[in-house]
């Protein structure tokens, strides 16, 4: 029986193509392997960067366990939700993933870059955005998603994990 912590070496999303994105996190100039973000808020996710989504996740037997990333958006959200990103700054997006995709993506980035950056980037600002992008999407369980970020991500923030 395979039970493992859901890590960096079994992600369950990877980015096909590079994404580049506005966010209203301003700034703070950082570049790495898979990303990078200018003082604007412009923030550039290279292809291949691959992530777990909203977390926490296990693989038991091959299979993924664990927080559920939503649906895709309905069609007759997609005015809505386009509207919604518009007024984050953030523009539009694929329709194609579900509801969590972008979210968790923008979130993740900015957490591994607290690894190196822990004081100058403001981790309510961060869960905030996640929050925001999940309101933006109409996601329902959003207030419930951020309660569990500001809970735990405390332990993550500024860490190599």
């Amino acid at each position: 029986m395979e039970i493992s912590r859901y890590n960096k070496s079994c992600q369950i999303w990877k980015l096909e193509n590079d994404m580049l994105l506005s966010i209203p996190i301003k700034g703070l100039s950082y570049e790495s392997d898979y990303l990078i973000l200018k003082k604007d808020g412009e923030l550039q996710i290279k292809a291949e960067y691959a992530w777990n989504g909203c977390s926490p996740k296990a693989k038991i037997f091959g299979m993924v366990f664990g927080t559920p990333e939503g649906a895709l958006p309905l069609e007759h959200e997609k005015r809505i939700i386009s509207r919604n990103l518009d007024a984050l700054g953030i523009g539009a997006l694929p329709w194609d993933k579900p509801k969590t995709y972008f979210a968790s993506l923008v979130h993740d980035c900015l957490y591994q870059i607290s690894d190196t950056h822990p004081k100058k980037l403001d981790r309510r600002k961060v869960d905030r955005l996640f929050y925001r992008i999940l309101r933006a999407y109409r996601f329902l369980p959003a207030s419930l998603y951020y309660l569990f970020v500001r809970i735990f991500g405390k332990y993550f923030w500024g860490s190599k994990s």
